[in-house]
């Protein structure tokens, strides 16, 4: 017999609970089709910069890209393509490894993961 494999439960800190109430009570009283608020963009934009774009979008419910559009340059913890490349060639120095087995893997086409 096979064992079911149970979750565990997802806990959300207390600022997306709050803004999550925020929006749901927003998103009860608006006129259809109606765009989201900009202060509360703005919230859930610093929420995303603090606990990760995917995490505040999925239990907000929100567009994923159109949160990410909205985190600021400064607040970014990430490097986009077209930052990488308008600069030229980047070399970093980096010092010598004591484990002759370990190996350094970078994406060469712009990700996110090094």
């Amino acid at each position: 017999m096979e064992s079911k494999k149970v979750a565990a439960p997802v806990v959300v800190p207390a600022e997306i609970r709050e803004l999550g109430r925020q929006i749901e009570q927003w998103r009860s009283s608006r006129p259809h089709r109606m765009p989201m608020p900009e202060p509360l963009w703005t919230l859930a934009a610093n929420l995303a910069a603090q606990y990760g774009v995917a995490q505040v979008s999925r239990f907000l419910r929100l567009d994923y890209y159109s949160l990410k559009e909205r985190i600021q340059p400064e607040e970014r913890h990430w490097i986009t393509v077209s930052e990488s490349r308008s600069s030229g060639p980047t070399f970093i120095e980096l010092p010598s490894l004591t484990a002759p087995a370990a190996a350094l893997v970078c994406n060469p086409h712009g990700g996110s993961w090094c």
